[in-house]
């Protein structure tokens, strides 16, 4: 295995992302471990005292910065708090990566998730891929899913260094990009009899209104039995929709440039089951 000594590394990339400048720990060795082969490559690598490192293989490398999204302090008058202002990745060497975080207190367990900036613009498509990420070594550190498989860490305060691997992006920057463009998505919601209350919102990875703040109402064609939107698209537009409220289930669908329509499910149980 590849020896990686970050004693001073480690300091310098603590500065870069304006942490406070501490008196130099004891360092305590991190010996790699866990089940997967990939285990045989990982770096050495060194805690801090006060900080949180993950250290992440990125199976598909990056062509552009990672940042670690989310809600979290890295320095004296740095914080992220899901919507800005976050800590970037650092190569080590080949496709691992780190990120340098303060470590958990009585207020704050830090919290976030790996993604990829296209240039200096930040967007939720672009994090790791759902289900992708597996832990190879280390403690204090719980992996929460939301929306399908989307996956964030949240460190306790016994989390030092964490290892892990993730195969690839959810949309991956570097490919080549399908244009924004104006179109009408049509949408077909799967076991589903439609009342004229039924209220059907089209979301996506929109500049403005995306996601969950989306307002964009879709209109039933009882003829065809589908949901419409029409308007503007974003480049790499992907989407999805949210019915009486409860978001459709699975992947987002990615619009090719060509296919306007999908189909969704809206799981029952999870309907009925809802606050």
């Amino acid at each position: 295995m590849k020896k990686f000594f970050l004693a001073m590394m480690a300091i310098a990339t603590v500065a870069m992302v304006g942490c406070k400048k501490n008196p130099e720990p004891t360092p305590t060795p991190v010996v790699p471990g866990g089940d997967s082969t990939a285990t045989e490559d990982m770096p050495e690598v060194e805690a801090i005292a006060g900080k949180v490192i993950l250290v992440v293989n990125f199976e598909v490398a990056p062509c552009n910065d990672v940042v670690f999204a989310g809600n979290y302090n890295f320095g004296e008058g740095d914080s992220a708090r899901w919507d800005g202002n976050y800590a970037k990745f650092e190569q080590v060497e080949g496709n691992w990566y780190m990120v340098v975080i303060d470590a958990a207190t009585d207020e704050l367990e830090p919290e976030g998730k790996a993604v990829q900036l296209d240039g200096e613009t930040f967007n939720w498509s672009y994090q790791w891929a759902k289900n992708s990420v597996t832990v190879l070594d280390g403690d204090g550190y719980e992996i929460i899913e939301e929306n399908g498989g989307e996956q964030k860490f949240k460190f306790d305060a016994s989390a030092t260094v964490v290892f892990a691997t993730s195969t690839g992006w959810a949309t991956n920057p570097c490919a080549e990009a399908i244009p924004a463009g104006t179109g009408t998505f049509e949408v077909k919601i799967l076991d589903r009899e439609y009342t004229a209350d039924d209220v059907c919102i089209f979301t996506g990875n929109f500049e403005d209104k995306g996601w969950g703040d989306s307002d964009r109402e879709m209109t039933y064609d009882a003829e065809k039995d589908t949901w419409s939107w029409t308007g503007a698209y974003p480049k790499n537009f992907e989407y999805k929709v949210i019915y009486n409220g409860e978001w459709a289930q699975g992947d987002n669908a990615v619009f090719d440039g060509e296919t306007y329509y999908h189909e969704f499910n809206i799981d029952p149980e999870e309907e009925e089951g809802a606050e």
